[in-house]
């Protein structure tokens, strides 16, 4: 399905704007992968109250964890907060 999608995605290290990532359905080339359905959802893992809204009447989970704050470790960008 991947080689079927049209989007971009930037660099964690990039603006705002320019980390977040886009894709375009295109129902002719990815209708048999029903992407279409597919939701993603930015979350905190450590909130019980969020887990559950975003996993009720879902068939699957796929995550990945990040903490890049601007490119900063966490360590360092808590001291500022």
């Amino acid at each position: 399905g991947a080689e079927d999608g049209v989007g971009t995605i930037g660099s964690a290290w990039s603006s705002e704007d320019e980390r977040n990532a886009s894709f375009e359905f295109d129902p002719e080339t990815m209708g048999g992968y029903h992407l279409n359905k597919l939701r993603i959802v930015e979350v905190e893992l450590l909130d019980p109250v969020q887990v559950q809204t975003i996993t009720e009447d879902v068939d699957a989970i796929i995550y990945c964890a990040t903490d890049f704050d601007g490119n900063r470790p966490k360590a360092v960008a808590s001291l500022n907060a």
